[in-house]
């Protein structure tokens, strides 16, 4: 009877902690993939905001916790009424009925059910559309541009105001809007817009990733061979690599810790970079307890930090990729330095809307370097923003992510009503640096500044995100090992 009891008490606690768990995730990290969960198993989560651990423990672990210590004060009462073998019996088959409805509730809630029957269908639709750069003529000018890529966390167009194009009566970003105006901005209307979130780019190693190989992260399957790290993809050839070929010197400066996501082994396996994060900042005295924020380096500092390295790596005349990823407007709240105003109730608004400032002053400051005229900066979102909250009271199918090319050697007049996705940054970005591409297609994306149609024009969003989800022999065989 005693064991019957235990079971039955093990199996209801656990259940409570996977529908809550699962709830959390699919919450709090604002409706991730599998293939993302997956990814996140394999790779490192070092740096991760304790704000996010603790707030799992108070909303998946304290309830558990609550119903053990009401069940160890109520257990003489309890055990009274278990002692009844019938009732003891009935008891362990609701709790077994409970676990079984509790962990396909959950399994199906986070996407486990239908990734299962994805990997089912070997799609072609990569190994169809997939071009391998090392069989492209890629043609560099005379004299080769810099490039400097900020990544902005979770930064959408979608946080500027209805009338000019996003989903607010405010404009959290005034000053990111009248630069994509000012600017080359590719859009999916007539006003700000920008790309549509796909499926494998939706969180910032993916979003990384896909800008700068042009490939989704899809995560082995689970009878797939596997080895410690499955995600350095070496038979691929990335933006990085092509401008090492060319001899620019490559740095990659960020808020967080590189080896969060994976990032630091993508970039060291693709590219010759020098990583500055949180821990060479903690070693070299730049970051200390006083202004240190909870994912890492703020993005005052960063930009801070980033307009002494460039004013040094510009002086060489190697050119130069510089790459930085900000980290403040991260969910849930983001972070506020104290240079920003408050001007919202909203602590996230407020957050959005201080990474607006710190960004376009250091735009503004490149803008006044020598190095700039020879300099192509290209702006964007890492992905849309987990801070699902945020949303509620807007139409979330009409989100996009953020973008801006300023600077560009290359310039086009179709810009608006155009449907792409952040693959396509890939030639994109090597096309403003003055560079020729055969084709205009590389790995999974189309040269946005080229007359070619991309392929989310050719095949429309729906099938292309419904076959990107699907099982892909040619990827794990030809990209991802």
């Amino acid at each position: 009877m005693k064991t019957r009891k235990y079971i039955s008490y093990l199996l209801i606690t656990l259940s409570i902690i996977i529908m809550l768990s699962a709830n959390w995730v699919m919450n709090y990290f604002d409706n991730p993939t599998f293939d993302q969960l997956i990814y996140h198993v394999y790779t490192s989560v070092g740096g991760t905001d304790m704000g996010i651990i603790l707030n799992y423990v108070k909303l998946c672990l304290l309830v558990p916790f609550i119903i053990i210590i009401l069940l160890f004060i109520f257990r003489k009462k309890i055990n009274t009424i278990l002692k009844n073998k019938k009732i003891s019996v009935c008891f362990l088959i609701i709790s077994i009925i409970i676990f079984g409805g509790s962990s396909y509730y959950s399994l199906n809630h986070i996407g486990t059910i239908e990734y299962l029957k994805n990997h089912n269908i070997d799609s072609k639709f990569i190994e169809e559309n997939y071009v391998d750069p090392k069989d492209v003529n890629i043609e560099f000018p005379k004299k080769l541009r810099n490039l400097v890529v900020i990544y902005i966390e979770s930064m959408e167009s979608s946080f500027t105001s209805t009338k000019e194009g996003g989903l607010f009566e405010n404009n959290y970003i005034p000053k990111l809007n009248k630069l994509a105006k000012e600017n080359i901005s590719f859009s999916n209307s007539e006003n700000l817009g920008g790309t549509s979130p796909i499926y494998g780019t939706g969180w910032t190693t993916a979003g990384l990733v896909s800008t700068i190989a042009g490939i989704p992260i899809k995560s082995p399957f689970v009878n797939d061979a596997i080895n410690d790290n499955p995600f350095t993809y070496p038979k691929i050839t990335s933006l990085a690599e092509i401008l090492e070929d060319q001899g620019y010197k490559e740095k990659l400066i960020l808020g967080s810790e590189a080896s969060f996501g994976g990032i630091n082994d993508f970039f060291q396996n693709h590219g010759n970079f020098e990583i500055f994060d949180v821990k060479t900042a903690r070693e070299t005295g730049f970051l200390t307890k006083e202004n240190e924020s909870a994912w890492g380096i703020n993005d005052k500092d960063l930009f801070e930090y980033a307009k002494k390295d460039l004013t040094e790596i510009s002086e060489s005349k190697e050119p130069f990729y510089y790459n930085i990823i900000t980290i403040d407007t991260h969910a849930p709240n983001g972070n506020v330095t104290s240079e920003c105003p408050i001007s919202y109730k909203n602590d996230y608004a407020n957050a959005v809307n201080c990474s607006d400032l710190h960004v376009s002053e250091f735009i503004s400051w490149l803008t006044k370097q020598e190095f700039y005229k020879n300099t192509t900066i290209v702006v964007m979102g890492d992905h849309l923003s987990m801070n699902g909250d945020f949303f509620n009271k807007v139409d979330s199918s009409k989100r996009r992510i953020y973008n801006a090319f300023i600077n560009s050697a290359v310039d086009t007049k179709n810009t608006k009503n155009r449907e792409f996705y952040q693959m396509d940054y890939f030639p994109t970005i090597l096309a403003s640096l003055g560079v020729k591409i055969e084709g205009n297609r590389l790995a999974m994306g189309t040269n946005l500044f080229s007359d070619e149609k991309t392929l989310m024009e050719k095949y429309g969003y729906e099938t292309v995100n419904s076959e990107l989800s699907k099982y892909s022999k040619f990827y794990n065989n030809n990209i991802l090992y």
